[in-house]
């Protein structure tokens, strides 16, 4: 038994459910239709948003066209020096190239996207900016990064009370190291005990999505919920695993779409199939098997398909029914191919499936062809094996390119963001030293300044006390004077008036002014020497 089943098939299923915090993966052309209507008559910052809704609403039908608009954004938030404006254009940027699969310049404008709007956490639009950061580094295999971006993405959410949002971005970061630790255990380049820590981190994030679903039933989320809970037990290898899986598949039921519910139920079969096949029961694994083949087949997830016969080709060589393992063998690959040729049209409601799902496609590929060397080695045909042996050995070499190219883009990327940021920081210093310097130069310039004008009002105010000391002196010598002057003229004239009352015969009179005349002279006497 050679063949691995995709434990983390699931993903693909799940994410179609965490939406609430995420960039749309289809156009919404009543939307679109209605932001048309409004863009005319908008101006400044209000028409910049309705550029920005358009880019986004746009990004998974027509990169063209949403470039062209948050370009637009971008250019008009420059000139009204509004920030979020900026960078929620700079995100929208990015999301156009990540819908035409440039994921090395959807990460560097994600990255300068997010430098601009980090002032500005929490918010919504930074929790979705973080989620695709997530996902773009989960893509180049930097798996420190990408739970560091969904902890915070769930960070902003709930700091903003979106609690489906921030739950649904645990969800996804459980899914995140469920499907990271099984894609690198298949790839062989992780150590043993870190796929532990990375399982447990697993199981640690899908108890808190439990734990808010057992306080907030959704009858719509339970089936993914039983399903990968099934997958963390078997991946442990528990049996309980089973009981999950049942319950998955009855909860199945209550789905309204139909689509929804034959690519629910077909991976439940599917996810069984597995279980009863490496538990030693090939006939119900089988059995499963081909009810989730004919589920699938009336759904356009080529790749879920292409696994459950996978699936049913191992199972049909392990029992020696060659022809019909071949047939199933050759028809999952042709589906796969099928699958890389119109990734881009699947619909889908999370936009991860388009980069993730090469990835998947291509390791059960490398099995496929494994198998098929397997069957025809069975039954003796060398030529054959020989050729698909070498296809194996060409699919082996895409996918380390394409893991090779993958951390290449991380690396240039990170490298670049953290230049960046060294750039801002040293101009953050630089401007903090100059405005130091400034701030002292006026502090300077503002003590002599100071010390000026104290010395000015001390001068000033020692010239007006002399001055006031002068004339006062000179109203004093004038107040002498004046008396000096009036004193004998007066006297002369008193004198005169008591004279005139004796030789008038008025001796009562003359006697009392005389009196009166003399207690003045006095007092003129004693006060001479007094300013007033």
């Amino acid at each position: 038994m050679t063949f691995k089943h995709p434990l983390f098939i699931l993903l693909f299923i799940f994410l179609s459910l965490l939406t609430a915090g995420q960039i749309p993966n289809q156009t919404r052309q009543k939307t679109v239709d209605s932001l048309f209507v409004l863009l005319p008559d908008a101006a400044g910052t209000d028409k910049v948003n309705i550029l920005n809704q358009l880019a986004l609403q746009l990004a998974p039908r027509s990169f063209d066209s949403s470039f062209q608009y948050a370009t637009e954004a971008l250019s008009m938030s420059e000139q009204l020096d509004y920030a979020i404006g900026k960078g929620i254009a700079t995100f929208n940027l990015g999301n156009s190239y990540y819908f035409n699969a440039d994921i090395k310049n959807a990460l560097t404008n994600y990255l300068s996207a997010l430098r601009i709007l980090e002032p500005y956490e929490p918010s919504k639009d930074i929790g979705n900016l973080l989620i695709q950061l997530g996902a773009v580094n989960q893509y180049v295999r930097n798996t420190g990064k990408m739970t560091a971006y969904y902890k915070r993405a769930a960070s902003n959410y709930a700091a903003i009370g979106d609690s489906v949002a921030t739950i649904s971005a645990y969800w996804t970061l459980a899914f995140s190291y469920f499907y990271e630790s099984q894609t690198l255990d298949r790839l062989n380049t992780f150590p043993s005990e870190n796929l532990i820590i990375m399982m447990d981190s697993t199981l640690k994030y899908n108890g808190m999505v439990l734990e808010y679903i057992i306080r907030h039933p959704d009858s719509n989320w339970m089936p993914d919920l039983y399903n990968f809970q099934g997958l963390c037990y078997q991946a442990k290898k528990d049996p309980s695993a089973l009981d999950y899986f049942l319950k998955s598949l009855e909860a199945c039921s209550k789905f309204v779409d139909t689509n929804t519910r034959n690519i629910m139920e077909g991976l439940e079969h599917m996810n069984l199939g597995y279980y009863y096949y490496i538990t030693d029961d090939p006939e119900m694994g089988y059995s499963h098997s081909l009810l989730a083949v004919n589920l699938l087949k009336k759904t356009d997830r080529y790749d879920l398909l292409a696994a459950a016969l996978f699936t049913l080709g191992e199972i049909d060589t392990d029992r020696g029914h060659y022809q019909r393992a071949g047939k199933y063998l050759r028809q999952a690959i042709n589906l796969s191919d099928t699958f890389l040729i119109n990734i881009g049209q699947i619909s889908h409601s999370d936009p991860v499936i388009r980069i993730w799902g090469i990835t998947q496609i291509r390791s059960w590929r490398i099995d496929g062809f494994r198998d098929l060397v397997r069957l025809h080695e069975l039954i003796g045909d060398y030529r054959q094996a020989l050729n698909y042996q070498k296809k194996m050995e060409e699919e082996k070499k895409l996918q380390s390119q394409d893991e090779l190219s993958r951390q290449i883009i991380g690396l240039e990327a990170n490298y670049a963001d953290e230049l960046k940021r060294q750039e801002i920081a040293g101009l953050v210093r630089d401007n903090e030293l100059r405005r130091l310097k400034l701030n002292q130069t006026r502090i300077l310039f503002t003590g002599i300044g100071g010390a000026v004008l104290i010395a000015l009002l001390i001068v000033i105010i020692s010239i007006q006390r002399k001055r006031f000391g002068s004339d006062r002196k000179a109203l004093l010598l004038e107040q002498k004077l004046l008396r000096s002057q009036m004193n004998p003229h007066f006297l002369f004239n008193a004198l005169y008036s008591i004279q005139n009352f004796i030789v008038t015969e008025k001796p009562d009179k003359a006697s009392i002014y005389l009196s009166k005349f003399a207690r003045l002279v006095r007092n003129i006497l004693d006060n001479s020497t007094e300013e007033f």
